[in-house]
């Protein structure tokens, strides 16, 4: 999640803690006069937007290990706690006016340029937004984890990432792993951040005296140092008839045509199906 480090020190507030503090800023940020406290627009890409706001918070509630299993056709989407994620996504958030009234009707991008124009103080979305973060914008960002329920663990959405491959019949094994170690060294590390300004996530690096903007040393910093519980991005590995049920159903959920229950009824059955079929992913072992 982004916060506009700016807005929050002018208006005398602190980043959320928890889900109960995100919810009590968005009323507080209504009162003092901002109309969208957390930018957002979800009319377009088939209700992709939305589904993606609530992995982060279907993980810090549940956990990750019964998305995993869930994932994996082992555990039914149909969860007491998997419907109680959805509802608070949807409704709570919404309810809470975290989101503008016009957040239906609004593309993605121009959900997201509330934030980047520094209309909302904040938005939920992931490193993907901080190619937007350009020199004309003159506020100060933070990028922190969405925060975890009361009592609960928070959890870092992990994307999956990129590989190198190594032809298996190459003349020269040695040159190439020497080569491949030198784009993972430190010393490579600040060409990849400063001189291509990409984040890689990796750990152990102290990102602190890198010559780049802010927000993206926040990040970076949060990654080196994480050693909390690390979630799943969806969509990269349930199959698309699950996702296409997830994205269009999320929407109706969100303007109250269908019920948290009825969405777990309808995405559970995709998984059933695609169990059946050989279509699922299986990451638990």
């Amino acid at each position: 999640m982004y916060w506009n480090k700016t807005i929050f020190e002018e208006e005398g507030l602190e980043p959320p803690a928890n889900f109960d503090e995100l919810l009590a800023l968005c009323g507080t940020f209504r009162e003092r006069g901002y109309d969208v406290p957390m930018a957002a627009g979800w009319a377009d890409i088939n209700g992709m937007v939305l589904t993606h706001n609530w992995y982060p918070i279907l993980q810090n509630w549940v956990g990750p290990g019964m998305i995993a299993a869930a994932i994996s056709g082992e555990h039914p989407w149909t969860d007491p706690g998997i419907v109680e994620a959805m509802n608070f996504v949807a409704h709570d958030m919404v309810d809470a006016g975290c989101f503008s009234e016009e957040a239906g009707s609004l593309g993605f991008l121009e959900g997201n340029m509330l934030f980047y124009s520094s209309q909302a103080p904040m938005m939920q979305m992931s490193t993907w937004a901080m190619q937007f973060f350009t020199d004309e914008i003159t506020d100060e960002f933070g990028f922190m984890i969405l925060p975890p329920i009361e009592g609960g663990e928070q959890t870092m959405i992990q994307l999956m990432g990129a590989v190198w491959y190594i032809i298996g019949d190459t003349e020269h094994p040695e040159e190439t792993l020497t080569f491949l170690n030198y784009l993972v060294s430190e010393e490579a590390h600040r060409l990849w951040v400063e001189g291509a300004q990409l984040l890689p996530g990796v750990t152990g690096v102290d990102f602190s005296g890198y010559d780049v903007r802010p927000v993206y040393r926040d990040f970076l910093n949060l990654v080196s140092g994480w050693d909390g519980p690390v979630g799943y991005h969806l969509d990269v590995l349930t199959p698309a008839n699950f996702n296409t049920t997830l994205f269009e159903s999320t929407v109706e959920l969100a303007a109250g045509r269908l019920t948290s229950q009825e969405v777990a009824d309808r995405i559970n059955a995709e998984m059933e199906r695609a169990v059946e079929d050989g279509r699922h992913a299986d990451i638990t072992g």
